[in-house]
C-alpha cells in the first residue's frame, strides 16, 4: 500500500506488464463483459456481474480523480517554474548591484563567492558518452 494507505503501489516491472492492458484491449474488455452481463452462466464465482459494475464505476471515478489531478499537478509545476523565475531575476538583480557597489560596501568576499556560483551555474555540462550510466537520480535520456 502506498503512504495513502488505501492506493495500492505497484512496483515498476509489474507496473509495465500490467500498462499493456490499456486502450488498445479496452473495446474487447468493454464488449466481454456485456456479454457475462448478459450471460450469466458464463461469469465465475469470483466475478459476477456486481463486481463486474463496481470495477467498472471505480475505475472511472479514479480516470475521473486522474485527470483532474494531472490538471492540478500541471498547475502546480507552472507556479513554480513562474517562481522560480522571479527569484532567480531578483538574485541576478542583487548581483548585478552587488558588481556596481559592492566594494564600496565591503562586500568584497561575498561579490567573490557570487561570482564563482554563477560561472559554475553558467559552465556547460556534457551529457555521458554513449554506454555510459548516468549518476544514480539522474533522469534517464530521452530515447528518440
Amino acid at each position: 500500500m502506498s503512504a495513502s494507505g488505501f492506493l495500492p503501489n505497484i512496483e515498476t516491472p509489474i507496473r509495465r506488464r500490467l500498462r499493456r492492458v490499456g486502450a488498445k484491449t479496452e473495446p474487447f474488455a468493454s464488449r466481454s463483459l456485456a456479454v457475462g452481463k448478459q450471460a450469466p452462466s458464463l461469469l465465475s464465482g469470483r466475478v459476477g456481474a456486481v463486481r463486474i459494475d463496481e470495477i467498472t464505476s471505480q475505475r472511472d471515478a479514479l480516470r475521473s480523480a486522474s485527470a483532474v489531478l494531472s490538471q492540478l499537478l500541471r498547475g502546480v509545476d507552472d507556479a513554480i517554474i513562474l517562481l522560480s523565475k522571479e527569484f532567480h531575476s531578483a538574485a541576478f538583480s542583487i548581483y548585478e548591484t552587488a558588481k556596481r557597489f559592492g566594494p564600496a560596501l565591503g562586500l568584497d568576499e561575498q561579490l567573490k563567492e557570487l561570482t564563482a556560483l554563477r560561472k559554475q551555474a553558467r559552465k556547460k555540462t556534457t551529457p555521458p558518452a554513449s554506454g555510459t550510466p548516468a549518476p544514480a537520480g539522474a533522469p534517464e535520456p530521452a530515447k528518440v
